[in-house]
């Protein structure tokens, strides 16, 4: 069941992201970064996520059904793949990783691998009160309606909203669910290993990118492991939709940190590779794609994000900066101009989808 569950995974929430960033020219392009094989990860599953949301969306918005995704991105894979290797004929393969890992890499990743493995056995919590059973239900229903806009409530079975919650993470429980028949308990189960896989890893490319040191970010990811929730208590509750949106939220952060440094490079006209290697219009990109990936998973993380920038904002103002402290002013700069963008982008949002949500609170 397990190895079910996983080739299922890969099918949906690793290969489309995966053949897009190879498309977008990313995987070679970043290969001198030896951090890639982390940010590969993440990336392809924030990718993925999304694609497969957009034909879930659509595809229950014509009332086709969510059963014919997977038949859609069956067929997308494989041409991609094809015209893929067609178009890269000649070209001669290139070690991406190997040897680019340095002694720092190489333990993180065995740490990561082993933690993984070990929750593979622990699981994901399926205490008799917890409400990882009523995400199970929502999902389960959009296995039965064959829709993401559910058509009865999936405890009561009486009248309810369309859209009961952010609902990303529930499709992709539905099409793991409906191509695997296997029950939505197993498949929870299975995904908190896959979570502090993507979790950790989404750590160790946020604080590479704001350390600079990898060092670091090991201890980073050691700590993590020991000292939140006390190693597997709080993975456990990584199934939950909540806990996959924070790979999302790390690797947000991670992307300021780097468009950041892009911007010095370009001012400075330094490291002209590294930033050929990651421009700041595909980092920006990448930006905003784990932001609408965090709102489709759980809202509470993009609040949580633009926290975090405004605190980081905030504490910048702080140091004195003058012509020589480049640093701060760009990093100053950039979470300022992510805070605009962010609150324009809340004012819109909170003015249209969230409209009669903010009226009822108001008029409470």
């Amino acid at each position: 069941q397990g190895v079910q569950i996983f080739l299922a995974v890969g099918f949906f929430l690793i290969a489309p992201g995966l053949i897009v960033r190879l498309w977008i020219g990313r995987l070679g392009d970043a290969s001198a970064s030896s951090f890639s094989c982390f940010s590969l990860i993440v990336e392809s599953f924030l990718l993925s996520i999304l694609i497969t949301g957009f034909l879930g969306v659509t595809l229950s918005a014509l009332q086709i059904g969510l059963d014919t995704v997977k038949y859609l991105l069956g067929v997308f894979e494989i041409v991609a793949v094809g015209v893929l290797i067609w178009a890269t004929k000649g070209l001669k393969p290139k070690r991406y990783f190997s040897s680019a890992l340095q002694q720092s890499d190489k333990w993180a990743l065995a740490l990561i691998g082993a933690f993984s493995l070990m929750m593979l056995f622990q699981g994901g919590v399926l205490d008799m009160l917890a409400d990882g059973w009523w995400h199970m239900a929502y999902a389960n229903q959009m296995v039965l309606d064959n829709s993401v806009f559910i058509a009865q409530h999936p405890i009561s079975g009486g009248e309810t909203n369309a859209i009961l919650y952010p609902p990303l993470w529930h499709l992709q429980l539905a099409l793991i669910s409906d191509l695997t028949q296997l029950d939505l308990p197993i498949i929870w189960h299975f995904m908190a290993a896959f979570n502090s896989a993507l979790l950790l890893s989404a750590l160790y490319v946020m604080t590479v990118l704001l350390t600079g040191r990898k060092s670091i970010a090991l201890v980073a990811v050691i700590l993590h492991v020991f000292l939140v929730g006390g190693l597997s208590s709080y993975a456990r509750v990584g199934a939950w939709p909540g806990n996959f949106s924070f790979v999302g939220l790390y690797y947000a952060f991670g992307m300021i940190f780097l468009i950041s440094d892009q911007i010095s490079a370009a001012k400075n006209n330094v490291n002209e590779q590294w930033r050929a290697e990651k421009p700041p219009v595909v980092s920006g990109s990448l930006l905003v794609c784990a932001l609408v990936a965090v709102i489709g998973l759980h809202g509470v993380a993009a609040a949580l994000f633009l926290l975090g920038v405004f605190a980081y904002w905030l504490v910048l103002g702080f140091f004195q900066a003058t012509h020589q402290d480049w640093p701060v002013l760009r990093d100053r700069w950039v979470a300022g101009l992510i805070l605009v963008i962010g609150a324009v982008a809340g004012l819109i949002v909170a003015a249209t989808v969230f409209d009669s949500r903010y009226r009822f609170l108001f008029g409470s």
